[in-house]
């Protein structure tokens, strides 16, 4: 019977959703096309079915509404005449959309059409564009767009410095585009604007203005060397020249094929319009030209004429002197010893310690592959105070061909010094010990001074030390000393300007560095929100580092440019970190030359904090892999395996639960049980337990609380010790974690599901009353 009932009333649902179909709108004019302000638009519509109600007419702009045209029109007018007003602008992305007021998601909407607005003008300049630059006594093109019935503008130059601004033309036609010879008196700025007014501005009172550009005086170059043809050699030195037009104090000089730099000139100089380029020797057969370029305007350059380079095979390599420090004697016969390959004839020139040319040796020599030329040191030549000279040896044709000795000494007595050690190839590091051993005779050195010479500093390591070879020396270098070559001067204490000797040259260190990241340790879980303290280890200095967060070893945001050195970081993760468990920290040196000493953490996860409930008890709260359960404050707080996302709600890390509970039920006897910090045994007569809990009884629900039960905690005395009054507030009651549902039988469904189709017909018949009453109100409203 039920089921017939209900089968009944669904069939007169349908009959009656048949018969009255919803409202529908149909929307035939405005069409497609072009329409203009102060003439009507036509607009015409259907509405059918029931539920329909008055409507409401608007125009929408790309998809927005711009305004109301008409509200509340009767549907049953199915059109209305719009004088679309002046106020309407200029676009072609118009739309008609009408809605049923009963339903305001019941719409219809036109096509897209234009509207020509010939009673507005509009105005946008285009050019000059933002940071363009014009110079003096050059033309440029204004570009504007306008729009309605415009035919003349005024044009004028402003700048912010400028009280009354500078027409240009004060009735150009509106063509879109005037041309402009900029005059040589203006001001350089880089703050100028061009303004574009409608005429005449009584009637339109419509300008626009440009973005700001630079006007300023012309700049340029003009290359006279290289010219056209030439040829260059390898390690030759040539004079590179050009002319310069306006204020350019500062140039760039680069080794160009096309507009690819093959090789730096010369970078950032002083430009006094030449330059001379010592080719590199290990360049390559190569055609192509020079590019001089203003340092602080970009966009001013020139090109010389292309040119050749080419390498050049002479060779000349001197054989001895060699080795630093060797001492020559006045009226003594030494050799000059060289090779040379491409090479006919050689000067010889005695250099002094700065480079300066003393005096030719032997004038034009004949030069082979292998050459020896016996020098006998005059009586007459000047010592000077350092007594340090040196050889070039260069081609007759080129001396840009040449090849330098070892600095030496000549002496005009018997006293000497020599430095035996350290020798080339010795490698010191700052702060270590090494030896020294030099040889000395002669009256005038008792004691001796030893310094180091360190990329052209001299740093003291001791004074007045016996002359007594070898010397230990332990030298700690500042911190800020950058590794280079150096050299150890023993000098006579007596004249140390004067008797002195140098070592070979050899290789001062730093102490290596090494950094490592300690935490992150890998396979940490963090949340978005949380503040994580990041550590790390250095050895070596390093003062300052910076921090970055990767992940997939790819970078994604900045932790930290430079701080300093400590080993550690707090840092608070942003919340917008997507999750993943593929994040890792870099740790990197911001030291220069350090760039290499860098440690990236292992993986590690970034999650979004879940809702862990932190009265859930320990069953419920392991349940779920991103909570955990602090048996310290029995609470259940969000976290991994290593512990809470907050250290500090759970500082003790064995207080803390993660996927399982303490188990306690695994010790079978008391002393075990009384053992784990986290269980206490339960005795009730014969019958014994192991139980997860404390002081104050069973945890997770237990039951030990009553006689003849008996809770022991922390020892297994037969008389157990009296529970303690406790201090805080009591613990909740367990939640229980199971529910005994009662059986229902087959009778028991039929009724309920007899029920349920009871009231749904009930609902069904209350639906058709409303609706037959909302009908016959609508008839009566039609019929008046």
């Amino acid at each position: 019977m039920g089921r017939k009932l209900f089968l009944l009333l669904l069939f007169s649902f349908l009959v009656f959703v048949r018969a009255n179909p919803p409202c529908t709108l149909e929307l035939f004019k405005p069409e497609a096309g072009t329409y203009e302000c102060k003439k009507s638009l036509h607009i015409r519509w259907a509405a059918t079915g029931a539920g329909c109600e008055d409507l409401d007419i608007e125009l929408l702009g790309m998809g927005t509404k711009v305004m109301d045209i008409a509200q509340s029109v009767p549907k049953v007018s199915t059109e209305y005449f719009w004088d679309i007003p002046v106020s309407v602008h200029e676009n072609d992305g118009y739309q008609v959309q009408i809605t049923n007021r009963g339903n305001r998601s019941n719409q219809a909407t036109s096509p897209r059409f234009a509207i020509n607005n010939p009673y507005v003008v509009t105005l946008q300049v285009t050019r000059p564009m933002k940071d363009e630059v014009w110079e003096w006594g050059s033309w440029h093109s204004i570009y504007w767009f306008s729009t309605g019935a415009l035919h003349n503008v005024s044009i004028k130059l402003h700048e912010e410095s400028m009280h009354t601004p500078i027409t240009i033309a004060s009735n150009a036609p509106n063509t879109g585009h005037f041309y402009w010879l900029i005059p040589n008196n203006l001001t350089e700025s880089s703050t100028f604007k061009i303004r574009v007014t409608a005429l005449p501005v009584s009637k339109w009172r419509v300008f626009s203005e440009s973005d700001l550009f630079t006007i300023r005086s012309p700049r340029s170059f003009t290359m006279d060397t290289p010219a056209p043809g030439t040829v260059w050699l390898t390690d030759t030195v040539h004079e590179v020249n050009w002319t310069t037009n306006g204020d350019i104090s500062r140039v760039h000089l680069d080794w160009m094929e096309g507009e690819t730099i093959l090789a730096g000139v010369a970078h950032d100089i002083e430009n006094t319009n030449k330059f001379m380029w010592h080719i590199p020797p290990h360049f390559n057969d190569s055609r192509g030209h020079i590019r001089v370029q203003s340092t602080t305007y970009s966009d001013v350059y020139k090109y010389s004429p292309y040119f050749d380079i080419q390498a050049r095979d002479a060779k000349i390599e001197i054989q001895c002197p060699i080795i630093p420090g060797r001492i020559w004697r006045i009226n003594e016969t030494m050799p000059i010893r060289w090779t040379s390959e491409h090479v006919e004839h050689v000067h010889i020139a005695l250099l002094s310690s700065i480079g300066e040319k003393i005096l030719h040796i032997g004038g034009l020599v004949r030069s082979t592959a292998h050459n020896e030329y016996p020098w006998r040191v005059p009586a007459g030549l000047t010592l000077g105070v350092d007594k340090t000279f040196s050889l070039k040896i260069y081609d007759e044709y080129n001396e840009n061909v040449f090849t330098r000795s070892a600095p030496f000494r000549i002496e005009s007595t018997n006293d000497t010094i020599q430095v035996i050690e350290p020798v080339t190839q010795d490698i010191w590091r700052i702060g270590s010990t090494h030896t020294v051993r030099w040889a000395a005779r002669g009256r005038w050195v008792p004691r001796v001074n030893i310094d180091l010479r360190l990329n052209e500093t001299l740093w003291t390591i001791a004074m007045e030390v016996p002359n007594q070879a070898p010397f230990e020396v332990q030298w700690q270098g500042p911190y800020w000393v950058n590794a280079g070559t150096a050299h150890v001067r023993v000098s006579s204490s007596l004249f140390p300007a004067t008797l002195r000797a140098e070592s070979h040259r050899f290789l001062v260190l730093e102490q290596p560095s090494y950094l490592a990241v300690t935490r992150p340790e890998g396979g940490e879980k963090w949340y978005s929100g949380s503040t994580q303290e990041l550590k790390w280890t250095t050895v070596g200095f390093t003062p300052k580092v910076l921090l970055a967060l990767w992940r997939a070893g790819s970078f994604v945001s900045m932790i930290s440019f430079e701080t300093n050195n400590t080993g550690s970081y707090i840092y608070t993760l942003p919340r917008t970190l997507p999750p993943a468990n593929d994040y890792s920290v870099l740790v990197q040196s911001t030291r220069a030359g350090q760039e290499s000493v860098l440690d990236r953490s292992d993986n590690f996860s970034i999650a979004v904090v879940p809702s862990c409930q932190a009265s859930w008890n320990c069953h419920e709260c392991t349940l779920h892999e991103d909570c955990g359960y602090c048996t310290a404050t029995q609470q259940c707080l969000p976290g991994g395996k290593f512990g809470p996302s907050v250290h500090t709600l759970c500082p003790v890390r064995e207080e803390w639960a993660f996927l399982r509970c303490p188990n306690c039920t695994e010790h079978t006897t008391c002393s075990e049980c009384s053992g784990d910090p986290e269980c206490g045994w339960c005795q009730r007569g014969p019958f014994s337990v192991c139980m997860h809990g404390d002081e104050l009884g069973p945890l997770d629900g237990g039951d030990c609380h009553n006689p003849p039960a008996t809770w022991y905690f922390k020892h297994c005395s037969l008389t157990p010790a009296p529970r303690p009054t406790p201090t805080h507030t009591p613990r909740p009651t367990p939640k229980p974690t199971h529910v005994q549902a009662r059986g229902i039988g087959a009778g028991g469904v039929f009724s309920i599901l007899f029920a349920i189709l009871l009231i749904a017909a009930a609902v069904v018949i209350v639906l058709l009353v409303l609706h037959i009453r909302r009908g016959a109100q609508h008839t009566r409203f039609s019929s008046i």
